[in-house]
């Protein structure tokens, strides 16, 4: 934790027209709708760094679904933890327990999880860009399938949002909304449609407190890396039969997405920040088979589409398919090399 008076930081909630005040306003509403949404029985929550857990009591007070709701508010700070109980009591939500203890610790969540609404909510804006890409690596662990998460952080440049968005993606969840850039804060909800993963114990989740290196101004780039092989995209006409294929095969974990139309390979582990540990070692993807990828295709990371382009073609390369945004996360793009082979491109959005 850092040193900063958070009991008083949250009196700013109580200022109508303040930032924190109007975010706590848009999360309350995405947590109606995931508990409003969710089917009959038991609705389990996780708030981690829950404070006074504003957003989930204001949001659940006199909800006709509060009597399902149960879970757990991890919070370090005893006072705030007490503030929130009694909030949750006074609400109705008898279900709710606090816990006083790091919300960083996975230790924090054992017999609470899977949770079917994981709030991240004021967290992401205290942490490294390393820490954040940890803490959503962890989130898989956190959620029972169809989970729902939903996050925060401040949308001044260097946005971190599409980042975010990702590293998400890349853990299993798909994007269901995100707030309008155009505003101060940022509010982003994930379902989680990946394969479950066990909570282990006694890991390191993040360090809360700890200055964002994109607060250090545009300038700073956030991977120093470009040209790297990333990504790898195999076609198919059947993805379930080439799925079982590569998976008897190689015992390779796939994942379908099928609100994407495709499925997440993982050919080797990965660390807790969604890194392959083996070295030089890639995940991928699998498509239905068309467009320009009709056989297999590697991926490469630029620092810009736009001058990749130029360049392959400067080079004796052609365009396939230019500049194309995929969601928030990036751009990708594909060209053919000077022996006619389909390469793709991807640049992280910053």
């Amino acid at each position: 934790m850092t040193g900063r008076d958070w009991a008083a930081w949250h009196r700013g909630y109580d200022e109508p027209d303040s930032t924190i005040a109007r975010r706590l306003v848009a999360v309350q509403g995405r947590i109606r709708d995931a508990v409003t949404s969710r089917p009959a029985g038991p609705i389990r929550v996780v708030s981690m760094c829950a404070g006074e857990a504003r957003d989930l009591v204001g949001a659940l007070d006199g909800h006709p679904r509060r009597a399902d709701v149960v879970g757990r508010l991890v919070e370090l700070e005893p006072g705030l933890a007490g503030e929130a109980l009694a909030a949750a009591a006074a609400a109705g939500l008898t279900g709710l327990e606090a816990l006083v203890a790091d919300a960083g610790c996975t230790d924090s969540y054992v017999g609470a999880v899977p949770a079917d609404l994981v709030l991240a909510c004021g967290i992401f804006g205290n942490l490294t860009d390393a820490d954040i890409e940890r803490a959503v690596a962890y989130l898989p662990s956190l959620c029972a399938p169809d989970a729902v998460v939903i996050w925060t952080r401040h949308r001044r440049p260097p946005d971190l949002a599409p980042v975010i968005c990702h590293w998400l993606a890349r853990s299993g969840f798909v994007l269901e909304w995100l707030s309008d850039p155009g505003e101060s804060y940022g509010v982003g909800v994930h379902r989680f449609v990946g394969e479950p993963v066990e909570l282990r114990p006694g890991k390191r989740i993040f360090t809360f407190g700890r200055t964002s290196p994109t607060d250090l101004g545009a300038g700073h780039r956030m991977s120093p890396m470009s040209g790297r092989v990333v990504h790898f995209e195999i076609p198919a006409d059947n993805l379930e039969r080439a799925s079982a294929f590569y998976r008897e095969a190689f015992g390779w974990q796939l994942n379908a997405v099928p609100q994407m139309n495709y499925t997440l390979v993982s050919t080797t582990a990965v660390d807790e920040s969604g890194a392959p540990t083996d070295p030089g070692a890639i995940n991928g993807g699998m498509l239905p088979r068309g467009g320009p990828v009709t056989s297999p295709v590697i991926t490469v990371e630029v620092d810009s589409v736009d001058r990749a382009l130029a360049k392959v073609e400067e080079l004796g390369g052609k365009t396939v398919l230019g500049r194309q945004p995929v969601g928030d996360m990036g751009f990708s793009a594909y060209v053919t090399d000077s022996e006619g082979n389909v390469v793709g491109l991807w640049e992280n959005a910053s």
